[in-house]
């Protein structure tokens, strides 16, 4: 999208309203569809409580790439200043995702009761929800400043593991030579006592 800058024309205010507009569609769509589930849940009784699944839309999905590329538009038309801490955090939101995109994490967060905290209190479930998602960047962090740590640790031990390959790949090449000069002179030597 860069290097072509397809939509170079478009103005910021149309990706506003793009992401807007496709939100707006999404939570239409899944007001519609709980109240249908309520709707069956109360005509067809079947004992058990009601329990309605949140909709979850995969990432190949039409609405998530439309959201993607207003998203990625937006951010390339931004003008943010150059920063250590800003390209260190950066750099480190890779390892962010690495560390909570696991079963470990989300046995973590089932820990939460979040739809009684949401029922209870829509204030406290966003609080804490802000919460957990700070803590879960930290722990990113941290993983992410141990990794350059290790890393560095091994660079300097690497002379104890890998021997120099420039003085090996060097000690071949002179042998190569050596060998290669030998034969010829003993071809010249065969070819001077044949003649």
């Amino acid at each position: 999208m860069r290097r072509f800058d397809t939509f170079r024309r478009i103005r910021a205010w149309v990706w506003w309203a793009v992401i807007i507009m496709v939100n707006a569609l999404v939570v239409v769509s899944c007001y519609n569809s709980t109240q249908t589930h309520i709707k069956d849940w109360t005509q067809n009784p079947t004992g058990q409580p009601f329990q309605h699944q949140i909709d979850i839309y995969p990432n190949y999905s039409l609405w998530i790439i439309i959201l993607g590329v207003a998203m990625f538009e937006l951010f390339l038309r931004l003008r943010i200043p150059t920063s250590r801490v800003i390209n260190y955090l950066a750099s480190a939101t890779f390892m962010v995702y690495l560390i909570h995109s696991n079963s470990f994490f989300y046995s973590i967060w089932g820990r939460v009761h979040w739809i009684d905290l949401l029922a209870a209190s829509p204030k406290a479930f966003v609080l804490k929800w802000f919460e957990w998602a700070l803590l879960t960047f930290a722990c990113g962090v941290v993983a992410y400043a141990v990794y350059q740590l290790l890393s560095a640790i091994l660079r300097l031990m690497r002379p104890l593991f890998l021997r120099d390959p420039g003085r090996h790949v060097g000690a071949v090449s002179v042998g190569a030579g050596a060998a290669a000069g030998a034969d010829a002179a003993g071809a010249g030597a065969g070819a001077g006592a044949g003649a």
